[in-house]
Formats: C-alpha cells, structure tokens, sequence
C-alpha cells in the first residue's frame, strides 16, 4: 500500500497455533507498507489532514464500522 497523510495501521496477524498477534505501526506520506494476503488490518487516521491509502495487488476488502451513522452500535436504541 502507498499513502498520503499520516496516521495509525494495525495488522493482525495469526501463528501456526492460532494466537493472534498485532503490530501497531506509525504511518506517513510516502510510506509503502507490505501487508501480507488474508489478514485483519485497520487504519486510523490521526491527523487534521486526509489519509489516503492505495491498496495494490489481489484483494477483497471488507468493511467493518465499529462507530458514526454506518457503524454496528447504530443498531442499538438512544434512550
């Protein structure tokens, strides 16, 4: 991936005895980082300016939002 902007990424990724493992990373522009194929990964931007990322190669994506108007606790009554 290539970006703009700077931010946070985490990758989680699995050992051969299913435990997990995240790496948190600092990101900034021009950073290219390799993320390998089939891992949880998410991306936070911390800055005033906009993150943009570019995913290259062979990928599906899937989108999970934990919070704002797409995000899962939408679901749950405002009382």
């Amino acid at each position: 991936e290539d970006l703009l902007g700077s931010g946070t990424a985490g990758i989680v990724l699995a050992n051969g005895n299913s435990l997990l493992k995240e790496r948190i990373v600092g990101i900034s522009e021009g950073n290219f980082i390799a993320v390998p194929s089939e891992v949880v990964t998410w991306w936070f931007n911390d800055s005033d300016t906009d993150l943009t990322i570019v995913f290259f190669g062979q990928q599906h994506l899937t989108n999970f939002y934990l919070a704002g108007p797409r995000g899962v606790f939408n679901g749950f009554l405002q009382r």
